[in-house]
């Protein structure tokens, strides 16, 4: 059984889902089949696309809605954000229609960048991060909402400080989701 927060979708077919201190994507095209066949489904019909390796232990896993190639992870005191790469090679072979959906649907392990949260410098254990969410309508937008407040980064400028920052005044409770 895998936690519901472990598994994220993008708009091409393709499911990462988080494995304590990994992420797989897998394509789910041959999995779900043409609509009407009746033959049965397995778990050797999901197509490994990439496995990326992460330093820290997953909470939750997320693709960014307006660029799937972007995936955010985070766990309790960690964030990271994955850039895949497409893996488009030249080729002197006429292209196909088979060789470019191929194409399409392969990934190599990008860029892992990781998200400077300044956790471990508070004195408080409580403070963790709740959850991540991507800015709609930004392809670098990112929010990471921690139990001391929420902060804004934009990935495209810089991963360790946030552009904007809402912190709980110290009496507040703590953000939960």
């Amino acid at each position: 059984r895998v936690a519901p927060r472990l598994i994220s979708a993008d708009s091409r077919g393709r499911v990462a889902v988080g494995d304590r201190r990994a992420v797989e994507v897998l394509a789910l095209d041959n999995a779900l089949g043409e609509q009407g066949s009746a033959g049965p489904r397995t778990k050797s019909a999901c197509a490994p696309l990439c496995r990326v390796a992460l330093p820290f232990d997953l909470c939750g896993v997320l693709f960014n809605p307006r660029a799937d190639r972007h995936l955010v992870a985070w766990g309790l005191r960690d964030v990271a954000a994955v850039a895949f790469d497409g893996g488009a090679r030249a080729s002197s072979e006429p292209e196909t229609a088979e060789r470019r959906d191929a194409r399409r649907d392969h990934l190599d392990g990008g860029a892992v960048v990781r998200v400077e949260l300044a956790l471990d410098a508070l004195s408080s254990d409580a403070a963790h991060v709740v959850r991540c969410l991507w800015i709609p309508g930004s392809s670098t937008g990112l929010a990471v909402a921690t139990t001391l407040g929420v902060h804004v980064y934009d990935l495209s400028i810089d991963a360790a400080t946030p552009t904007h920052a809402f912190v709980l005044a110290y009496d507040q409770h703590h953000v939960r989701d």
